[in-house]
């Protein structure tokens, strides 16, 4: 037997109805499922009861963004109230509003707005976003948004996060890595943030420093220096760098 279908008047008492904690993922769970519900007033019913539900349900709201944008007007209103209280919503918001395809992103500005972030002031959230927070989903959103909006200001902040420890989450340094190629960061303003990098005391940074050498570095004159770079590196105590500085020489050295 199937999972229960859930109707949009079952959602209305949801988050008053979880008094236990243990009962908080199997709704949320069943809330995801129904976020992408063909039937549009399902959809919309889902995301306003993910806004009831706080930070747990911000967290999974990004779900929401490959809805139509009539459904996606609901998912707006959702994160604006929740950006009074929460400010890691203005990195969904500002995702949203920086994709001129998400068919909501006059909406979503407007929103920001309604939340003091106006445009002049929506880059420099994020990036406190960025450099503060700890939870996954928001860092991914904030990537994917600061990619979006091309931000060259937030090259510094951005290289500095994909060489963190724990950007190992493979979701974190794919939305990271894609937000600093939308942004054709200079190799010069690149070089000595990932010379830093190369010299970390961790040896996950020198890893994660090498192999953007190798992505991002493509002027001649560069390649020169980030080669030198490497070569000082080639005799790292640690194997799993050594093996990374080994393979951005490669591709370094083929480019030449």
């Amino acid at each position: 037997m199937g999972a229960p279908i859930l109707i949009p008047s079952a959602f209305a008492s949801l988050d008053r109805e979880i008094a236990q904690p243990s009962l908080l993922l199997i709704t949320i769970s069943a809330l995801c499922t129904a976020i992408q519900d063909s039937d549009r007033d399902v959809a919309r019913a889902a995301i306003e009861a993910l806004g009831r539900l706080g930070k747990p349900g911000l967290k999974r709201l990004g779900n929401g963004f490959y809805n139509p944008p009539d459904v996606k007007i609901a998912l707006v209103d959702a994160l604006e109230k929740l950006g009074e209280t929460l400010p890691e919503a203005v990195a969904y918001l500002a995702r949203l509003a920086a994709d001129s395809r998400s068919g909501v992103n006059k909406q979503a500005e407007t929103a920001l707005e309604q939340l003091g972030v106006p445009q002049r002031l929506v880059v420099s959230r994020l990036v406190d976003l960025l450099e503060k927070s700890d939870d996954e989903d928001v860092l991914y959103q904030t990537c994917v948004a600061l990619g979006h909006l091309k931000a060259t200001e937030a090259v510094d902040s951005l290289v500095k996060r994909l060489i963190a420890l724990h950007d190992e989450v493979v979701s974190v340094q794919a939305s990271a890595t894609r937000g600093l190629a939308a942004m054709k960061p200079e190799s010069a303003k690149l070089l000595p943030l990932l010379d830093a990098g190369l010299r970390h005391e961790n040896p996950q940074a020198r890893i994660s420093s090498a192999r953007l050498l190798s992505r991002f570095i493509r002027e001649p004159m560069h390649i020169d220096q980030a080669i030198r770079l490497l070569d000082d590196m080639k005799a790292d105590i640690d194997l799993p760098v050594r093996d990374a500085v080994e393979n951005a020489l490669k591709v370094l050295k083929a480019l030449r």
